[in-house]
């Protein structure tokens, strides 16, 4: 018995399901705790890349949130903590590349879990990739810091 997930939307596994929530979850921390951080800095090069990432990862999460529905599941956006207000900028901004790399891995878990056929697969491996300019990016910021 295979675990991926098949076509129709009535087959779909529980954890693929599960897999996006998480990885909707991950983005809405994302989404939630960037303008804090953002309204920290001074350098606008670094504003504007994690504006860019903001913007992005609202689109990740309806991305994610139109593929729960599809499947048949309820996309469940939120399950984060309150961001740490003692933070220094730079603790910050690790936690926040941290998260992104979680949504990283979740969404090249998600890619994977779709048969090759399915366009959810492409659109799960498009959205890691973007993760991937994400980490880039925050450490870029974190360097900049330095």
């Amino acid at each position: 018995m295979s675990t991926k997930c098949s076509e129709t939307a009535d087959s779909a596994p529980i954890k693929i399901i599960d897999v996006l929530n998480r990885g909707l979850q991950a983005e809405c921390s994302l989404i939630y705790h960037y303008p804090r951080i953002i309204s920290l800095l001074r350098d606008k090069k670094a504003k504007k890349a994690l504006d860019r990432l903001v913007s992005e990862s609202l689109e990740h999460a309806d991305m994610i949130a139109a593929a729960v529905r599809q499947l048949g599941g309820e996309p469940v956006y939120y399950a984060m903590g309150p961001f740490p207000a003692h933070l220094e900028l730079a603790e910050g901004l690790r936690l926040q590349l941290e998260e992104e790399r979680l949504a990283l891995q979740l969404h090249r878990e998600a890619a994977g879990l779709f048969p090759p056929s399915n366009s959810l697969r492409k659109t799960f491996s498009n959205i890691a990739k973007a993760e991937e300019y994400h980490i880039l990016a925050v450490e870029g910021v974190l360097s900049r810091l330095n």
